[in-house]
């Protein structure tokens, strides 16, 4: 006989695989337009373009392509500033950061240097340490950066990344400790 508590526990383990298989949420990302005069790159490369990526990562390594195409979406911009655009665009990141933080993303790096350059590193892991997504901002002199990745990817996966693409510091993640 079937009771509530069977039913409970098997929408708990409906919900929990669930959970684990869904495809990593993106992140809301701040709008950045060009500034006047000022260099401006916009790179958003979706789950159908990384597929095709991948199929020339194939003729290398067939372990990578199979990385790169499980990404879900990748997303760069440049953004070259002026003062007043600069003022803002750290305010941005800063309200970013925040707001990444609150919805349970680690901040891995953060470097601020005496010259205003500004770099972060956060990202969302789950329960296993798969990232599920992250994302980079660097403020630096006359230009912002940002990329954001949403993905499932282990550290050995992005060390193998790292090394195809000659990264040092991204191959040697998988040289880290893990806790």
């Amino acid at each position: 006989m079937i009771t509530k508590l069977h039913l409970l526990v098997c929408c708990l383990g409906l919900s929990l695989l669930s959970a684990a298989l869904a495809p990593a949420s993106p992140v809301t990302m701040p709008t950045f337009k060009p500034v006047a005069g000022q260099q401006f790159v916009e790179i958003d490369l979706d789950q159908a373009l990384l597929k095709f990526a991948g199929h020339f990562a194939a003729a290398k390594d067939e372990g990578l392509r199979d990385i790169i195409q499980n990404l879900q979406r990748v997303r760069v911009n440049v953004v070259g500033l002026n003062a007043v655009s600069r003022d803002t665009i750290a305010a941005e990141f800063a309200a970013w950061h925040e707001s990444l933080d609150a919805a349970g993303w680690r901040s891995w790096v953060e470097v601020r240097e005496a010259s205003g350059s500004d770099v972060s590193v956060r990202a969302k892991q789950d329960a296993n340490g798969v990232v599920e997504g992250f994302v980079l901002t660097v403020l630096d002199g006359a230009q912002a950066v940002v990329i954001n990745v949403t993905c499932r990817i282990d550290f050995d996966q992005l060390a193998r990344v790292g090394e195809a693409l000659g990264i040092v510091q991204l191959a040697n993640l998988s040289k880290l400790p893990r806790s």
